[in-house]
């Protein structure tokens, strides 16, 4: 079954590209890998500023 994604807005986020890519990789592939067997994946991707830095 493919996964139920959502992607919401996202702010502007200051970062070593690579490495947030590597953190968003780590996440999403888990969420796929320790789904509960028969069930769809639910994968909400978003964020908001929490203010400076």
């Amino acid at each position: 079954m493919p996964p139920d994604v959502y992607v919401g807005m996202l702010p502007r986020a200051v970062a070593d590209p690579a490495m947030l890519r590597h953190v968003l990789d780590n996440l999403v592939g888990n969420a796929l890998k320790y789904v509960q067997p028969g069930r769809v994946a639910k994968i909400d991707i978003s964020a908001q500023p929490t203010g400076r830095g």
